[in-house]
């Protein structure tokens, strides 16, 4: 059970802090201290403390200091570690859900390595049947991988994967309904998710002026073979921390032609890349799967990217790990 700190703070009888989303750490600290000297000069003069008192107080204190270091840390930058090396995104950074020290971080990353080398080998373009069957091979030895990595590291693999046609399917599969309404103009209206916890779904929400945005919903769950990525130029990207009005600390960034909405779960990760920014919308999404072009799209503002995570529900996602 997710635990706030402005659960903690009323039960131990002070106020709430300075919001640690908004402030830096040295800020916090010392707005902790400040209380703590109080509840001090008050506890001298009127009474011996109460020992749940204090634990309370000591809760807090960890767990303000503990969410402002991390909302310091917290950066896109710091979630990308590597960047696209071929033609036409050469440049374009690479961002990760998965912690760089973690195991399913590592574990990926050998998974990457292993694909690459074995596809650099495999023939491509009109493929002869021996061809073809030279390539299902290749592909065949890295799911082999992907199975004896998971194994090595201890994490979930994915041995069913499901296939999503729309929200409602999506939805239906889950037992609880995670994104808002779905665009009928969006150019994707598909998914899929497995039984290790990863999930996937491209829609289009409708922004406040009537227009579309394109998105890729993923989730990633924690101790299992599981990934969410994204891919943008983060130097034309301006980020903020944001708070939903249930509480929930988001991280969010607005470029040009793409938004990202992030938020670490107590059971995994969501990554959300929204395929327009503020001049419109990247250039990948403007074609429809039949390759019409479908035109200019209306360009996503910061309140449009805040109120499109205040629609998600991650509480329902949440218990996604506990469903598998």
């Amino acid at each position: 059970m997710e635990t706030r700190i402005s659960d903690l703070l009323p039960a131990a009888g002070i106020e709430p802090l300075p919001n640690p989303m908004g402030t830096d750490e040295r800020r916090v600290r010392e707005a902790v201290m400040r209380k703590l000297k109080e509840e001090s000069m008050k506890n001298t003069a009127k009474r011996p403390r109460r020992a749940g008192r204090v634990l309370l107080i000591a809760a807090a204190v960890a767990a303000a200091l503990t969410v402002a270091s991390l909302a310091a840390a917290h950066g896109f930058g710091e979630l990308s570690h590597e960047k696209e090396t071929a033609a036409p995104f050469a440049g374009r950074d690479v961002v990760s859900v998965l912690p760089a020290d973690s195991a399913q971080y590592r574990a990926y990353q050998e998974l990457k390595d292993f694909a690459a080398g074995v596809r650099a080998g495999l023939p491509t373009g009109g493929l002869t049947p021996e061809e073809f069957d030279e390539v299902r091979a290749g592909e065949a030895r890295i799911d082999a991988k992907y199975l004896e990595l998971a194994h090595e590291y201890g994490l979930k693999p994915a041995t069913e994967v499901y296939e999503l046609r729309s929200l409602a399917e999506l939805h239906a599969a889950l037992g609880a309904e995670i994104l808002p309404a779905d665009d009928a103009r969006a150019a994707v209206h598909r998914g899929r998710y497995d039984n290790a916890g990863t999930l996937e779904y491209s829609g289009g929400f409708t922004l406040a002026g009537g227009g579309v945005a394109d998105y890729i919903f993923t989730y990633a769950a924690r101790g299992a073979m599981s990934t969410a990525e994204a891919y943008v130029y983060l130097d034309e990207v301006d980020e903020w921390e944001y708070v939903t009005a249930d509480g929930r600390e988001l991280l969010l960034g607005l470029g040009p032609d793409k938004g990202l909405i992030y938020a670490g779960l107590e059971s995994g990760w969501v990554l959300i890349t929204v395929r327009a920014g503020t001049d419109g919308a990247d250039s990948e999404a403007v074609l429809s799967e039949s390759g019409e072009s479908r035109g200019a799209h209306t360009a996503v503002t910061r309140a449009d990217l805040e109120s499109f995570a205040e629609s998600v529900n991650f509480a329902a996602i949440d218990g996604i790990a506990e469903r598998q």
